[in-house]
């Protein structure tokens, strides 16, 4: 009985959304932006957070700006935080100092139609949600989503592409940095994402809607923008969704949703 208790505790533990990851359980996924660097000044113009009050301890997740009126996140973090009482602050960079070029209210939440929170099939493979602002955001600052234009948008198996995840998640101490942190991280293998030990739960891991990628992001960074940088621009191609096994992270990819974002966030 006590060795089918440690397995369930096991398993259950194994797929975690970011923004719920403890510092208090901080085991080898919770551990880890972790060994990243600063952000230099206006370099992640488009990054936003979504924040309760203008501390870090206020944090709840990352995202990104599509246009003036829309932000677009992770679905796990509008359905686990009351955002009613939250706002999003615009091209964020620290919270001590408090660096931004705006922070606005928000109007509603628009979590996509397919995220189900009684499967894990659903919650994995639909992680994603938009937010829109109560006014027209002080930025022009937009991230470029993967998706929209296929005949530039860098390969779906980004192999060899610099990607760069960006966030005010847990560093490698277990603490929420104060200032923005990006980390560089590698495509990896599906297979990294999928095979998971006898006893867990499984991953529901499809490159259709994920990219596969580590390591280095942690609680604090769900929602935020996975990066790539192909033919000199800048794409999103992913939002930080859940921890799996070390080294392998698990973001929801972007451009099997791009559509329904350009259709929903209406300016």
């Amino acid at each position: 009985m006590k060795a089918k208790l440690i397995a369930a505790a096991l398993a259950a533990a194994f797929i975690v959304p970011m923004a719920t990851m403890q510092t208090a359980a901080a085991s080898e996924a919770a551990a880890r932006i972790v060994n990243g660097s600063t952000a230099i000044a206006g370099e992640f113009p488009d990054f936003i957070t979504i924040s309760k009050g203008t501390t870090v301890a206020g944090h709840v997740c990352g995202g990104v700006l599509v246009n003036s009126r829309w932000a677009v996140t992770a679905a796990h973090c509008v359905s686990h935080f009351d955002t009613s009482t939250a706002s999003i602050m615009v091209g964020m960079e620290s919270y001590t100092p408090l660096v931004k070029k705006d922070q606005v209210s928000i109007e509603k939440v628009i979590v996509h139609p397919d995220y189900d929170t009684t499967t894990l099939g659903g919650t994995a493979k639909n992680d994603l949600a938009l937010i829109k602002l109560s006014r027209a955001a002080n930025s022009s600052n937009f991230a470029t989503l993967a998706g929209l234009n296929p005949e530039q948008d860098p390969p779906a198996a980004l192999t060899n592409i610099p990607l760069t995840a960006v966030g005010f998640g847990d560093n490698e101490n277990g603490v929420r940095p104060n200032v923005l942190n990006k980390k560089t991280m590698v495509a990896l293998p599906d297979k990294m994402c999928t095979d998971v030990p006898a006893g867990y739960p499984a991953t529901n891991q499809d490159p259709d809607f994920h990219v596969c990628a580590g390591s280095g992001t942690a609680g604090g960074d769900s929602g935020g923008p996975l990066y790539a940088d192909y033919n000199g621009k800048r794409y999103v191609v992913g939002l930080v969704s859940r921890s799996l096994i070390a080294p392998a992270e698990q973001f929801t990819r972007v451009s099997k949703f791009a559509e329904w974002i350009k259709a929903t966030a209406v300016e």
